[in-house]
């Protein structure tokens, strides 16, 4: 029992080490606006406490390793070790996402991770909008917000 909570501390260390500079670079994208990915940082805890309420209901189930986790896992991995290729901090972020996915199927099992899969979806909604995606949409956006300007002006007669 000692070894299995050693073994997840030990974990959990390294968890923390490998993704602090993406949550350093996730806080920062989150408090950068509030135009701009303002709701990231309320993402995780409505998926903690959406987690923990889970779990509360299925404290009755077994807790149970699975091997199914190295399929999310090890590609979260992948995206982690790509991202540190090319620097872009979003590939970091969703490897993130995929980790924390496997090591739940891992830790937990199928049963409960499946429980949890309702949360773990939500945490998609944490990563930042990727500019370039943004950008092509800002100056449509902006050509119909001055086109509706332009409109109503010219109806309520404003100079």
């Amino acid at each position: 029992m000692k070894r299995r909570a050693a073994e997840k501390i030990v974990l959990l260390i390294l968890f923390v080490l490998v993704f602090a500079p993406t949550a350093v670079w996730l806080w920062q994208r989150w408090t950068m606006s509030i135009w701009h990915n303002g709701h990231g940082m309320f993402v995780p805890l409505i998926v903690a406490y959406l987690g923990y309420q889970t779990l509360k209901r299925h404290a009755f189930q077994q807790e149970e390793s699975s091997a199914w986790g190295f399929l999310f896992f090890i590609p979260g991995l992948v995206f982690v070790i790509a991202d540190n290729a090319i620097h872009t901090q979003l590939l970091s972020a969703v490897g993130l996402i995929f980790c924390i996915i496997g090591l739940v199927i891992l830790l937990l099992g199928l049963k409960r991770a499946r429980a949890l899969a309702y949360p773990l979806i939500i945490l998609f909604l944490m990563l930042p909008i990727p500019t370039a995606f943004i950008d092509r949409f800002v100056l449509l956006l902006r050509y119909i917000s001055a086109s509706g300007c332009a409109y109503i002006v010219g109806v309520t007669g404003l100079p």
